[in-house]
């Protein structure tokens, strides 16, 4: 669920940042004609495509994780989770990117792929965890 909050927050970071450009955007060439790799609009898109594949399957994985340790999965419970979470973002957002002007400083490149140390973490986690699960059930 925090994984929705961060896209859903980067995706309003990468088209509201104001920064200056990373080094080196638009040097990419399409067709001959040159891309601005600042664009927020494709930026955006390519992230919300890329992070919501990977927040898809993490989240598949996580539900049958906790389904074969018996965990609880009413869903009350998990959206009174995520609920509170994206709150928390939301006041993040709201508090450090518009009122302490940090989407000034940051491009939107840099925004996009700010999440993604995160993501590793966690894509390492679910990995781990997931054997763990199954090798737990397995001998049980």
């Amino acid at each position: 669920m925090e994984n929705v909050s961060c896209w859903a927050i980067t995706i309003v970071k990468v088209r509201t940042a104001r920064g200056p450009a990373t080094p080196g955007a638009g040097r990419m060439t399409l067709n001959g004609k040159p891309v601005d790799a600042s664009d927020a609009g494709a930026l955006s898109f390519f992230f919300a495509l890329h992070y919501g594949i990977f927040t898809l399957v993490h989240g598949v994985f996580a539900f049958v994780m906790a389904f074969l340790a018996g965990g609880d999965l009413h869903p009350g419970m998990w959206l009174l989770a995520g609920l509170t979470l994206a709150l928390s973002h939301v006041g993040s957002l709201w508090i450090n990117w518009y009122d302490g002007g940090e989407r000034w400083r940051v491009s939107a490149t840099t925004a996009m792929w700010q999440p993604y140390p995160r993501m590793l973490v966690l894509h390492v986690a679910i990995i781990l965890g997931f054997g763990l699960v199954l090798r737990w059930v397995g001998s049980a």
